[in-house]
């Protein structure tokens, strides 16, 4: 039976998913009659990471299937290949290498790219439409613009008079609740709420009331609280009275629960109203009245029962309505600017010409929701017939909405050789972790009930087989989450983690599941040591097992958490890595040096002088009292502190020297004078960058560098060698897609629903005469005060951040390849078993016949040692060492002089880049693949992509040098030749062949004698070596390669 166009890959963790996606990917490039296939293809995906790895893997498989190389996994691809499409491998490998050159030389147009890269194109294609320049640029850094609204804002007070009655209510009513009346921060985090996507419908319909709308309907809903406040007090006077009325006093109801509830209704009390079992003792008529209760008592009990019922469901309701009144006035006002930051944000972009990415969809969907699919293509100047789209639970609904117009055209319709097109859908709906920020994980579990808004029905495809995790491993997961899914009472829950999560082994025997129980406690400074001292333990016990420091990772949920663990290992001298470890502001150095900075701009700034002296005080390994030292140095005049400094810790620095030079220059002299180039640390050589880099800029002053760095500095990355042998921590979302062979899971102990306080968007007009639809509340269980659809509300956002964790902990336990250790609490056998993490480890371990206990962990798997290859890897520090590259005097000669000759500059750089792609180059064949990887990397952009390609052709199909970059030629790039008792030599490229020995050597710039002196001598050299004559060729690097032969 012919497959459907429209497929889907359901991808459990680890299953090979990006393998079968590039499978699909070169089955349909390579079966188009067409060579140019790929410009009709688009395939999508998230993260400019996966974008790269896919790519790489394309255009690498290309390479390997058009060479001839052998491995397994291209041997595997090659023969469903060569049966799939009924062709034979010589005519496979010949159109493989014909594919990856057209790519090559129309990078362009092989578009693997994000779905925020394609967003981006569109809006490009429609900015007139939208009435936006077609200039614009697109900003990431929300942020920056969100807080000069913000200061917008604040600066019509006074001038715009409604608003700045608002602006006054706001700061006064925080006064009221005892807090900061500053609201500028208030307003700033309030105002994230227009760059999400889940909060779209709300806003839509907010953000064009004015603010006499929203102070109309502020006095409404205080006047109705008001009335509902004394409407309660009379339910529980009128039911007291009935009480009385019919002989009952409040000795005569068990425990006095109905009277003293009534009584509390009475007096104005509606705090902890509902938390007893009264309203179920009422429905049923049960356990009422005291035990000893005359029978006729008991009689008129019974017979008022029901109007008691009556009584307390509707002051119930009308509780519930003071609740939520109460939660959406505390919230109206800033809700009421919603309209003002809309505006003002939309005004700053257009000012700037810079527009949010986040906004993009929303703009979108205004736009072309309505167009014809031929009109679009049209002017994009694109028609995609072939769509691949990766982690499609994590797809938004606006995303996929915006999609769908374009889709359907190639599914529901023949192209001009009357083809139809295709869509390849890729996802987990186990991993699906993104809903805060949009992503609708509904709309895959839909489709994959075969729920299409096309014409046509998707194919499914389950991929069986696990190839990450050993079998211990797959196992656990594989009976933990099957279980969970037995507890669920959500369908999609059940049908997801019961029937999906049974993985096939692979051929990686062995691994280990290890569960840590400790001890529980309500205090969170009881509890955080001894997740602490557990992950020590269980990193340690992966090292005694065999394990690397870097085959480590720590696993957690909150950015605290990671924080927490990185005290804790730095403490004990384990090396680690961490996202807040490798931004600049985390280094002491480099805090030491800004302190200097900021003391320039305010001498008198008492925190800095502070900071220089702990950190002096910790360097120096001072014996005396550190608060002595401060009460003496910190109040002192600048001229006096700076002699001090010189005099307390032995170090030769003047600050006044220091504020007069540059800035780059000044924090160099620092680096100097405190002894910090000694144990460089990679933190202190990046910030170096950082300033070169500024420095380099027009106006620039300390003070324009602060800015600078609290805006984005601060916040700029490090980049660790590959293989630098330290324990990873990240957070779990961070992990997504990744694999390690630990992994480390401390914290494990979360309620699947947070009790924290959160607010959401709420229905209003469900239960007020109002205009407006939504109000922003904070969530709670006494929503369900409010009757059914409050209810059904409240358990549908409670189903949803339970999916939500049970997600989270998927993903991270199905990233360990070898050993996981997982660190929870102990809890009790009559703890709810859905009510955390620790709660379903607890249970489930209980279900295997083991009683959790502190002091003996549950054991998956066996112990297996993991024996390393000594040769195969290299430890590398945390701070690594300056890497010189043979060419670093002319890559510093460019770096002078590069506020000067920009052609020369250009050209310069240009031939020292040519110069390191052809260190990489072996034989002609070589090309595609080397430019393929500098465009990977970063070193070229798609549109120098044909030209570096042409410049090494230019090279290597010269005449006099063609002949040696032919395969069957030995090769020896970039290779040291040892002088005895002096150091050594490293000619470009040297070549043997039958006819002997070849030197070739790289130049840019002009012709120099020296040039020949060289060469001269490196040939001097291999003749003494082989004791054969050499042929010798300068290559000028340039528009046009010149050749010289020396003789």
């Amino acid at each position: 039976m012919k497959s459907s166009p429209f497929q889907i890959i359901n991808a459990a963790a680890g299953s090979g998913k990006t393998f079968a996606l590039v499978n699909a990917y070169l089955q349909k490039l390579l079966s188009a009659q067409n060579e140019e296939g790929y410009q009709k293809m688009l395939a999508l995906t998230f993260t400019n990471k996966a974008v790269n790895e896919m790519k790489f893997r394309i255009l690498n498989n290309l390479y390997l299937l058009g060479h001839k190389i052998e491995d397994d996994k291209i041997k595997l691809i090659r023969s469903v290949l060569i049966i799939d499409l009924k062709i034979d491998q010589t005519t496979l490998q010949q159109k493989s290498k014909r594919i990856l050159n057209k790519i090559l030389h129309e990078y362009a147009a092989f578009e693997v790219i994000t779905l925020d890269s394609f967003t981006h194109k569109i809006i490009k294609s429609f900015a007139k439409d939208l009435k936006i320049p077609t200039s614009f640029e697109v900003t990431l850094d929300s942020d920056l613009l969100l807080e000069e609204m913000t200061e917008n804002i604040l600066d019509q007070a006074g001038i715009d008079l409604p608003l700045t009655e608002t602006l006054v209510n706001f700061s006064l009513s925080k006064t009221e609740e005892l807090k900061s009346w500053n609201i500028g921060q208030d307003l700033f985090d309030f105002s994230k709420l227009l760059l999400n996507e889940n909060d779209r419908l709300p806003l839509s319909q907010l953000k064009d009331k004015n603010q006499q709308a929203f102070k109309s309907q502020k006095k409404s809903f205080e006047k109705q609280l008001s009335s509902l406040k004394e409407e309660i007090k009379n339910i529980g006077k009128g039911t007291l009275k009935l009480i009385k009325d019919k002989g009952l006093s409040a000795k005569d109801f068990n425990r006095k629960t109905l009277y003293n509830h009534f009584q509390k209704i009475a007096n104005g009390t509606i705090d902890g109203l509902y938390e007893n079992q009264l309203g179920k003792n009422l429905t049923e008529g049960q356990r009422l009245s005291t035990k000893s209760l005359s029978e006729s008592k008991k009689i008129i009990i019974d017979s008022i029962t029901g109007q008691l019922l009556e009584n307390f469901s509707q002051a119930k309701l009308m509780v519930g309505h003071v609740l939520l009144l109460k939660s959406l006035i505390s919230q109206w006002i800033p809700l009421s600017l919603i309209g003002s930051m809309e505006k003002g944000l939309e005004k700053l972009q257009l000012t700037e010409n810079r527009f949010l990415l986040s906004r993009f969809n929303e703009m979108i969907d205004k736009e072309i929701s309505g167009l014809e699919t031929p009109y679009i293509y049209e002017r994009m100047g694109e028609k995609y017939r072939y769509y691949f789209i990766d982690e499609f639970q994590d797809t938004s609904r606006l995303q996929w909405k915006n999609l769908i117009p374009l889709i359907s055209n190639a599914l529901q319709g023949l192209d001009n050789a009357q083809q139809m097109g295709s869509l390849l859908l890729v996802g987990d709906p186990k991993q699906s972790i993104y809903r805060w920020r949009g992503g609708d994980n509904l709309q895959f579990l839909s489709l994959l009930n075969k729920e299409t808004p096309f014409q046509l029905a998707p194919d499914i495809t389950l991929l069986p087989k696990n190839y990450r995790s050993r079998s211990a491993i797959v196992d656990f997961n594989n009976q933990f989450f099957s279980w969970i899914g037995r507890l669920s009472e959500d369908p999609q829950q059940k049908q997801m983690f019961e029937h999906q999560t049974q993985q096939e082994f692979n051929d990686k025997k062995g691994g280990q599941v290890i569960v840590r129980f400790i001890e529980n406690s309500n205090k969170k400074e009881n509890t955080i040591p001894r997740y602490q001292a557990q992950t020590v333990n269980s990193l340690q016990a992966a090292q005694s097992n065999g394990f690397l420091w870097k085959d480590m990772a720590v696993l957690v949920r909150k950015k605290e958490q990671a924080s927490l663990i990185a005290e804790t290992l730095q403490t004990k001298d384990i090396p680690f890595v961490s996202s807040e470890s490798l931004s600049l502001g985390s280094s002491q150095k480099v805090n030491f040096l800004l302190a200097f900075i900021r003391l320039v701009v305010d001498q008198d700034d008492q925190e800095q002088r502070k900071e220089i002296i702990e950190y002096l005080h910790r360097q120096k390994g001072e014996k005396r009292d550190l608060d002595q030292t401060l009460s003496q140095m910190v109040f002192l005049p600048i001229y006096a502190f700076e002699k001090e400094i010189r005099k307390q810790f032995g170090v030769s620095f003047d600050f006044q020297l220091f504020s007069k030079k540059s800035i780059y220059n000044a924090v160099e002299y620092a680096i100097a004078s405190f002894g910090l180039l000694e144990n460089m640390e990679a933190h202190l050589n990046a910030f170096l960058d950082e300033i070169y880099e500024f420095n380099s800029r027009d106006q620039v002053s300390f003070l324009s560098y602060l800015q600078y760095w609290e805006q984005k500095g601060k916040d700029q990355k490090i980049v660790i060698p590959e293989g630098t042998n330290a324990v990873k921590i990240m957070t779990i979302h961070k992990a997504k897609g990744l694999e390690f062979p630990v992994v480390v899971l401390p914290f494990t102990s979360d309620e699947l629903v947070s009790s924290q306080i959160r607010k959401v968007w709420y229905p209003i007009n469900n239960h007020f005469d109002t205009p407006f639809e939504w109000g922003r509340v904070y969530f709670s269980s006494k929503l369900k005060y409010l009757g059914d659809k409050a209810m059904a509300f409240y358990n549908e956002q409670v189903l949803a951040e339970r999916g939500d964790a049970l997600n989270t902990l998927y993903v991270a336990f199905t990233r360990a390849v070898s050993q996981m250790y997982i660190i929870c609490s102990l809890e009790g056998q009559k703890a709810p078993m859905d009510k955390s993490y620790a709660t379903l480890l607890n249970h489930f371990v209980r279900t295997k016949n083991q009683e959790p206990e502190i002091e003996i962990p549950f054991q998956w798997g066996t112990t297996q040692k993991q024996i390393q290859d000594k040769d195969k890897y290299e430890i590398n520090t945390i701070q690594p060492d300056f890497k010189i590259q043979p060419n670093w005097q002319k890559r510093l000669w460019v770096q002078i002089h590069s506020k000067h000759d920009d052609t020369r500059l250009a050209a310069i750089g240009e031939g020292l880049l040519i110069h390191d792609l052809l260190a990489e180059v072996s034989f002609t064949g070589d090309i595609p693949e080397v430019v393929a990887g500098a465009l990977l990397s970063g070193n070229i952009n798609h549109q120098e992509c044909n030209h570096y390609l042409q410049m090494l052709k230019n090279i290597v199909d010269h005449p006099q040098l063609s002949p040696y970059y032919q395969e069957g030629v030995e090769v020896y790039n970039e290779k040291d030749i040892l002088i005895p008792q002096k150091s050594f030599v490293r000619p470009d490229r040297v070549v043997k062949n039958k006819d002997g020995w070849v030197i070739i050597d790289y130049k840019t710039g002009k012709e120099r004698p020296r040039h020949f002196t060289q060469i001269l001598d490196y040939a001097a050299l291999l003749e003494e070596m082989t004791k054969e004559k050499l042929k010798c060729f300068l290559v000028y690097i340039g528009e046009k390669t010149v050749v010289k032969k020396v003789v």
